[in-house]
This record gives structure tokens, C-alpha cells and sequence, in this order.
């Protein structure tokens, strides 16, 4: 917490709160989110707003902007690490990533 409120000094301002609500995880599932697909704005706004419908948890993020190994296109590239609730059918998580960003090629797996 403490190198984060040095942060301040360059102008970033963080600010970290225990939700009283969270007292337990819900039922469900430990997952990883894997896609591939060419680099558009907002697409990272489109994953976001699918998963928060589901009220799917997001533990780890990391994207990149990565060459494309025979064309050298920019292709967009997101590994997750998910909290998917029980309720949640992963089919329909897939196929609304899928229409969502018809680019992009979506694989989940469970989390070992």
C-alpha cells in the first residue's frame, strides 16, 4: 500500500476498499479465458461488458498486441484468469464472445 500511495506524487491516485458484501465466493468455477483475433478499437470493452453480465470475476488480465507469425498483422491477445459462477453456461459464454467479436477465436478451459 505503500508504493502505491507514492504513486500520488506522479498524479495517480489509488484507492483500495474491502466490499463488505464479498464475505464468501460464490458457487462456481476457477476458469482461463484464451483469444486471438486482429486488434479493433474497444475490444477489450466488449470482453469486459460480456463477462460483468454474467457476473463473472476477473483475477488476472493480460493482454498484448502481438505479430501475426505468416502475415505480420497486429493481432490482439487476451489470457484470463476467471471466477465463472455456477449458473454460468460456458456454450453460451462462448457463443456470445463469439458473436460479440466474430474476429476474435475464443477458448475456455477450466483452470487445473
Amino acid at each position: 500500500l505503500t508504493a502505491l500511495n507514492r504513486l500520488e506524487s506522479k498524479g495517480l491516485k489509488v484507492i483500495v476498499e474491502t466490499d463488505p458484501s464479498a464475505v464468501s465466493r460464490p458457487e462456481g468455477q476457477a476458469m482461463s479465458l484464451d483469444m486471438i483475433g486482429h486488434d479493433e478499437p474497444g475490444i477489450l470493452r466488449h470482453i469486459s461488458q460480456v463477462l460483468a453480465s454474467s457476473d463473472i470475476s476477473v483475477y488476472k488480465l493480460k493482454t498484448e498486441v502481438v505479430s501475426a507469425s505468416m502475415s505480420a498483422e497486429q493481432l490482439f491477445k487476451v489470457e484470463a484468469d476467471l471466477w465463472v459462477p455456477a449458473e454460468v453456461v460456458i456454450d453460451v459464454l462462448q457463443e456470445r464472445l463469439e458473436e460479440l467479436l466474430p474476429n476474435l477465436m475464443v477458448e475456455i478451459s477450466l483452470s487445473h
